[in-house]
């Protein structure tokens, strides 16, 4: 073999390499899905020194660093900091012009501390640089910048500069959903909601990101009048899901700056959380264990590093929380939110609803099943009795009753001792003209549960009389009198003519409906009661069923 010679310079083996070099490439970013960071920098490597001027390889190598910087020790993070800017000052050197790596460099002089490099300065320089490659991406660098400083007429400057040169492109309409946001975040609520209108001329169909603004500025109103009124203010919602945008826990930070924005102090906003949340507490199950830190109470507290009591902002700079009395530091719980974020499971109702388009029902079946043995390498999916249910009504809503009938009978097959689940596939099979089967899973459901209303009324509309449960009017009078549950929540139970009545302080009177002698369910809401006796046969309390929870009442009248 002659000298200088190697076999990675012939056009066969440089083929042949390029081939193997991929193979790791994939291989790394299949390890970095499943969360072994280690394994996927080995591979990453390794397809890097097989290809060493491959700009996607080196991509995914600083990629993968990042991900360890943030777990790294304080000695460590300089070691691993220095990594990243050395691969990307790499790829730069590769192509001086990709755009990614000199969005990466940007990034990394922007965000990291001074002492590893970080320079506000050195930021701008590569923002300059961006413009040159690309106008649109090279001024978001710069408002990211002035954005990221708190220096917010700088960055609206380079937000101006971005509508005169692209306003009326209709792929750049979400351009002025984050403009909107940002007057909003100043408190220019005018100027928002015409940035947010021009938002939805551009694009009518994909443009709504806006119109919740107009909710915003009349819920403040209501909020300012609510505490003008001296109403007690309680932290945290139901209303909506987090894929609406409302993530427990993140939202709670978003909330105390919209209470401080519309007029209370940052103790007024914390309170809000806190005592006003332990007061309503203490009225409804009389303990006072928790809303202040204090000996005796609940050890569930945050630590922060500076005053909320300046700025709520302040909360989000914390050292740790400490739960039941153990403490969680920040490092620990960052780690937590990262590993439930891969191992976040995707739900059914979305995820099959897209198999089901593509490739049909029976792909989606199958599917299911690689799912239930745990065989499939794609994310996870939720096949929960719930989320399988709600693809079926997702696809009834869209017309598709074949596909609906199949997807809740696979439900049946599954959840045998569920009455929804029974109930759901006999509409399905109503809707679809086949009364036979409709009646005969209505029938099922009302066996497994006698309280389901809907199922009787289906039944009586197929033609069919359900028989009900009769409990004799000695029977009933046994349950007369007032249950407290809570000290400000109390029952009333009251009998006439053979009919038995519940009313909830506070609340309308309902009649209730035997499920059995001692149990019975509501109509016009999803709960049952059931009386319980002693040994003497006394009734001496009864059992609230609602929402998932079961709340008891001793008998005191």
């Amino acid at each position: 073999m002659g000298s200088g010679y190697s076999p990675i310079n012939t056009r066969k083996n440089q083929h042949k390499y390029k081939n193997i070099a991929e193979e790791y490439y994939y291989l790394a970013q299949s390890y970095f899905k499943l969360g072994d960071i280690n394994e996927a920098i080995s591979h990453c490597k390794e397809a890097i020194e097989l290809e060493n001027y491959n700009i996607d390889y080196r991509l995914l190598l600083v990629e993968l660093y990042v991900e360890v910087v943030i777990d790294a020790s304080i000695c460590r993070q300089p070691f691993i900091a220095g990594k990243i800017k050395k691969q990307i000052r790499k790829i730069i050197d590769i192509d001086p012009n990709n755009l990614e790596g000199r969005t990466r460099l940007m990034k990394y002089y922007q965000y990291a501390p001074r002492i590893l490099g970080g320079n506000f300065d050195k930021a701008i320089g590569q923002a300059q640089i961006i413009v040159k490659l690309d106008e649109k991406e090279g001024y978001e660098s710069f408002f990211k910048i002035y954005y990221d400083k708190d220096m917010f007429v700088e960055a609206e400057s380079q937000l101006k500069i971005l509508e005169e040169r692209f306003d009326n492109e209709k792929e750049f309409y979400f351009f002025y959903n984050k403009y909107g946001y940002f007057l909003l975040k100043q408190g220019m609520v005018d100027e928002a909601i015409r940035k947010f209108k021009k938002q939805v001329e551009l694009a009518p169909d994909e443009g709504n990101e806006g119109l919740p603004i107009f909710k915003y500025k009349m819920d403040s109103m209501l909020l300012t009048e609510l505490k003008d009124a001296g109403i007690t203010l309680l932290l945290g919602t139901d209303a909506g899901p987090a894929d609406k945008g409302l993530v427990p826990g993140f939202s709670i930070h978003d909330e105390l700056r919209i209470l401080t924005e519309n007029g209370l102090t940052p103790y007024e906003a914390i309170a809000t959380g806190t005592i006003n949340a332990s007061k309503i507490i203490m009225a409804i199950t009389g303990k006072d264990d928790f809303g202040t830190i204090e000996v005796g109470k609940r050890a569930d507290l945050i630590l922060v590093n500076k005053n909320p009591l300046e700025n709520v902002a302040n909360i989000k700079d914390y050292q740790g929380v400490m739960v039941s009395g153990k403490w969680y530091s920040k490092k620990a719980l960052e780690q937590m939110i990262r590993q439930d974020f891969r191992n976040q499971i995707i739900p059914a109702s979305r995820e099959l609803l897209k198999i089901i388009k593509k490739k049909g029902v029976t792909a989606a079946v199958e599917r299911y099943w690689e799912e239930k043995k745990e065989v499939s390498k794609d994310k996870r999916i939720d096949i929960s009795e719930d989320e399988i249910n709600r693809l079926g009504y997702e696809l009834m809503k869209t017309g598709k009753i074949e596909e609906a009938i199949v997807i809740f009978k696979l439900n049946v097959t599954e959840h045998p001792d569920s009455w929804n689940v029974y109930d759901s596939f006999g509409e399905a099979c109503m809707k679809n003209g086949n009364q036979y089967l409709a009646i005969e899973n209505y029938k099922k459901s009302l066996e497994l549960n006698p309280g389901n209303t809907n199922g009787i009324r289906m039944l009586k509309r197929l033609g069919v009389d359900w028989k009900e449960v009769k409990v004799t009017n000695e029977v009933l009078k046994r349950y007369i009198g007032q249950y407290k549950l809570y000290p400000i929540l109390s029952v009333n139970i009251r009998v006439d003519k053979n009919r038995i009545f519940a009313k909830a302080t506070r609340q309308a009177e309902y009649e209730i409906f035997p499920m059995s002698e001692t149990k019975f369910y509501y109509t016009v809401i999803d709960a049952q009661i059931e009386f319980v006796a002693d040994k003497n046969g006394e009734v001496t309390k009864l059992i609230l069923y609602q929402d998932g929870k079961e709340m008891t009442g001793k008998k005191v009248k």
